[in-house]
């Protein structure tokens, strides 16, 4: 561990330096441990193996070829298959030709590498060679792995954990391929995994192993991601439940999941309009969010489900009066017609522009075009024309009639003219998707970029901004 440490700070040469002595003094007390240490100094490129692995039992090598395949980046044309079959075909033989060959080599290294199989055995190895191969697409090589741990008889429960967890995953690559047309049958077949592995999470949970545990987590999220879509979500709120609370139990360092899996829990609890347990999901996930990646959305969903939870209070400011209409046309258009809401969604428009958002949507209405019904078609077009831009450049000195907003004031106005144009978008009124589009790409204007000297913080925070203005672009162009 201390060996990971200095190689996290930088402190390459240090951190070579110490694993030489305990690797030293592995070799010569707890010889079990060696191949474990063997596998840091190899990852991290700590030690010159040309000597050791001369002499180096099957296992050994086998470790070595699997950490070097790890850090290699993979090449186009690069037969990766060869070199998992490799280390396959070591792992699979040296069971059987290990007590023979153990005899070339020399009393320390037949000592360190013959006890591998009660430590960091072939069980240990062949699993860690099909999860590279499930990372390196190369399914059929972890199919082959899985057949031959199913053929060992003394087998952990912890190891059938992840032997069945690497299987959940081959089905997973197998679905991977249709379940982006999420067809019935597809949706099923992803969630049967997803079953199956929140069985496996409850099961790993009650063995008490937290590396084994963390890792059927991630397992598990990775296979409810395709299906966080706000018609299927609903589907995964007792898995998500599941796997937040295992990784709360055990204080697990995976932050950012944790704070999806949050954020997630409260858009499924505020779909089904349980606000508070919704917000409080939100309340942990900003907790959770301790590189601040996520701060300005989780804050703004937060503090519009607070303003939903306060129904006898009448908002005071016209952002959050703009707010609370958006998410009442929201939750109302699912039962009745949007035309009947309508006039809603101009409210909100106009609470976030009083003076101009009528006149900009009065661009699109040809009742208010002056002229009489003699004139040509010539005289018609110019005349709509010039009604058009007489009412469109209102919108060009919205901002500028607008007193200076805070950053966060701004920020909140905008992510609420995104809310409208989507809210419009999704009814097909196009009128008022444009109008609203307008004022919403005013923003557009430079004030968010992301720039080499901010901060993490800051970065993610312009990044989604400027990610918003994109999606408003493709609907006004649209």
């Amino acid at each position: 561990l201390l060996v990971e440490c200095l190689v996290d700070a930088g402190k390459k040469n240090d951190a070579a330096d110490f694993s030489k002595v305990t690797s030293d003094f592995i070799e010569q007390h707890t010889p079990e441990l060696y191949p474990r240490i063997f596998s840091i100094q190899v990852h991290h490129d700590l030690i010159d193996v040309s000597n050791i692995l001369t002499k180096a039992s099957p296992k050994l090598l086998a470790i070595y070829k699997l950490q070097k395949l790890k850090n290699t980046a993979v090449n186009e044309g690069r037969k990766e298959s060869d070199e998992l079959r490799e280390i396959f075909l070591l792992l699979t033989h040296s069971s059987q030709t290990q007590s023979s060959a153990s005899n070339s080599f020399s009393p320390d290294t037949n000592h360190s590498h013959t006890v591998i199989s009660t430590f960091y055995g072939r069980i240990e190895l062949l699993l860690e060679l099909a999860f590279l191969s499930l990372q390196l697409k190369a399914q059929f090589m972890a199919e082959e792995c899985v057949k031959e741990l199913k053929t060992i008889d003394d087998i952990a429960v912890w190891q059938r954990i992840m032997v069945e967890c690497v299987e959940c995953k081959l089905a997973l690559s197998k679905q991977n391929g249709n379940i982006e047309d999420y067809t019935k049958s597809s949706v099923e077949a992803q969630l049967s995994v997803v079953s199956r592995l929140e069985a496996l999470l409850l099961r790993a949970l009650r063995e008490g192993d937290a590396e084994v545990t963390q890792s059927v987590c991630v397992a598990l999220w990775n296979s409810c991601l395709p299906l966080l879509q706000h018609n299927l979500r609903k589907n995964l709120k007792s898995p998500l439940l599941t796997l937040s609370q295992a990784l709360e139990n055990m204080n697990s360092m995976l932050l950012d999941m944790r704070c999806q899996i949050h954020a997630e829990l409260a858009a499924i609890e505020e779909e089904a309009e349980r606000l508070e347990p919704a917000a409080q999901h939100l309340q942990a996930a900003l907790v959770l969010d301790e590189s601040g990646q996520f701060q300005q959305r989780l804050s703004f969903h937060l503090h519009l489900i607070q303003l939903r939870s306060n129904l006898y209070r009448t908002p005071t400011s016209p952002e959050d009066q703009a707010a609370m209409l958006i998410q009442q046309t929201k939750e109302r258009l699912g039962n009745e017609t949007a035309k009947k809401w309508r006039h809603t969604l101009v409210s909100a428009g106009i609470a976030l522009a009083p003076e101009t958002f009528q006149m900009v949507l009065d661009a699109d209405s040809t009742a208010k075009v002056s002229g009489s019904r003699l004139q040509d078609n010539v005289e018609q077009l110019a005349a709509k024309a010039k009604h058009y831009r007489t009412c469109a450049q209102k919108v060009e000195c919205h901002l500028a009639r607008m007193e200076r907003d805070t950053n966060y004031r701004e920020r909140y106005r905008m992510r609420l003219w995104v809310s409208l144009v989507k809210a419009a978008r999704k009814e097909e009124l196009w009128d008022i998707c444009r109008a609203a589009c307008r004022f919403c790409l005013l923003y557009d204007d430079g004030r968010w970029t992301v720039k080499c000297k901010q901060t993490y913080k800051e970065e993610c925070g312009e990044r989604e901004l400027l990610r918003l203005l994109a999606e408003v672009h493709f609907i006004n162009a649209e």
